[in-house]
């Protein structure tokens, strides 16, 4: 029996990929290794992903939508950013492999699809733009520094410098 029965094969290659990559650089890390890792074959890697690449593109998909599915209509900018910023400290082990992997697009649209619906107002479209990619300039600085600052004085920070939040 395959450890990664017992849970998701999917879960378990996500896990040893995140593993691996405190370990060394993303692009060193081969398939044969995250197969190991996770308790998998090949095979059952091969199933669900082409590539480690999509192994990111898949999960950052996976976390991007169950935070969607948190965002609560008519809240404000801070308390989304606030929502984020906790999400995302407690996920930081892949986020950080995602900004190390060089894939950081995909944090870009997270952030981009959190904000935008958070008005219905003329122009928000752009304004949202351009909160989701200070917020994605913070919000990489932060995980990169191992996320050590309270993810409500960052919302309160970047929604307080940014008139277009209100």
């Amino acid at each position: 029996m395959e450890r990664g029965e017992g849970r998701s094969a999917k879960a378990a290659i996500v896990e040893a990929l995140v593993q691996l990559s405190n370990e060394r650089p993303f692009e060193e890390i081969s398939i044969t290794e995250i197969t190991r890792r996770a308790g998998v074959s090949r095979m059952a890697f091969y199933r669900s992903y082409r590539s480690k690449g999509e192994v990111l593109e898949q999960q950052a998909a996976e976390l991007s939508s169950s935070l969607h599915r948190l965002a609560v209509p008519g809240e404000t900018a801070e308390a989304r950013l606030t929502r984020c910023f906790t999400f995302l400290r407690e996920e930081r082990a892949f986020f950080s492999l995602l900004l190390q992997a060089g894939e950081g697009e995909s944090l870009l649209r997270l952030w981009t699809r959190q904000l935008e619906d958070l008005s219905a107002e003329d122009g928000w479209h752009y304004r949202a733009q351009l909160l989701a990619g200070a917020a994605y300039g913070v919000c990489a600085a932060w995980l990169l520094r191992g996320a050590p600052d309270d993810p409500r004085e960052l919302a309160r920070h970047l929604a307080g410098s940014l008139p277009c939040a209100g």
